[in-house]
Order: C-alpha cells, then sequence, then structure tokens
C-alpha cells in the first residue's frame, strides 16, 4: 500500500544540455527504506512523451486528454490536488533490472476498513 507520493524535477546534464523528467516517489507501507520511483518523461519526445501522456491520463482528476506540455504544470495541478492519490502500486524487478517497474496502480482514498 502506498502511505505517500513526492513529486519533483529530475534534471540531467549531457552534453551541455539540461534534459528534465518527472520523478514520481512512491513511500509505501512496511519495511522498505526507499521509495518505488519512476521517471515521467512530459518534455521528451517519441516513446518516452507518449508513455507520459499515458500516465497523465491514469492520473489527472481534471483533464485527463489534456496532458500538459511541462513539468511545471504537473508540479502545480499535482500540489492543488488535481491528481488522483495512489492507493496501491504493483511492481516487479527482474535480476538483470537496476530498477523496480510499475506495472499497475490503483487510485482512490484508503477505506477505514483496510486500515484496520
Amino acid at each position: 500500500n502506498v502511505r505517500y507520493v513526492i513529486l519533483s524535477i529530475h534534471e540531467k546534464k549531457k552534453n551541455g544540455s539540461i534534459s528534465r523528467s518527472l520523478k514520481v516517489d512512491y513511500h509505501l507501507e512496511g519495511n522498505l527504506t526507499k521509495p518505488i520511483s519512476e521517471w515521467v518523461c512530459f518534455e521528451h519526445e517519441g516513446y518516452a512523451l507518449h508513455k507520459a501522456h499515458d500516465w497523465w491520463k491514469n492520473c489527472s482528476l481534471d483533464m485527463p486528454n489534456q496532458p500538459p506540455d511541462n513539468l511545471d504544470q504537473v508540479i502545480k495541478d499535482f500540489n492543488e490536488g488535481l491528481l488522483k492519490e495512489a492507493k496501491r502500486i504493483s511492481v516487479r524487478k527482474k535480476k538483470s533490472d537496476k530498477f523496480w517497474t510499475i506495472e499497475k496502480r490503483e487510485f482512490g482514498p484508503i477505506l477505514e476498513e483496510e486500515e484496520a
């Protein structure tokens, strides 16, 4: 179960230019000391941008069919409560993988019966 989510802008410098992506940290219940992270690339092109638009369709409360074109708007919408709250995530990690892969997200407030 997800305890809370933190969104931040991740900047990577390469060949004199800066590439920005959205870092989404899912802090989970249990013994995990580090969050499960994913990077969402609204300011990229091609497959990465397509995946970012899919992420937006799943997460936006307000305008799922109108993804933002920059990360500042995503952070603003998150801070204004316009994104769904992640309740659970399903992840996998192959031995050869460096990072976890998020396969599924469930949204909505945690029900009181589930907290007991």
